[in-house]
């Protein structure tokens, strides 16, 4: 994730980064302890 971040740092404004890893927050309080597969995703289109 570290390394994901210094990319968004290098290429997108803050705002950008604050959207992305709001969503990447969102999905992954969804996921809990599950694993990430089609099910899951189609579940989590739903959710949104």
């Amino acid at each position: 994730m570290t390394q994901y971040k210094k990319y968004l740092e290098d290429n997108y404004t803050k705002g950008t980064i604050e959207n992305y890893f709001k969503g990447i927050t969102i999905f992954n309080n969804f996921l809990k302890d599950r694993k990430i597969n089609r099910a899951v995703i189609n579940e989590f289109k739903i959710y949104l």
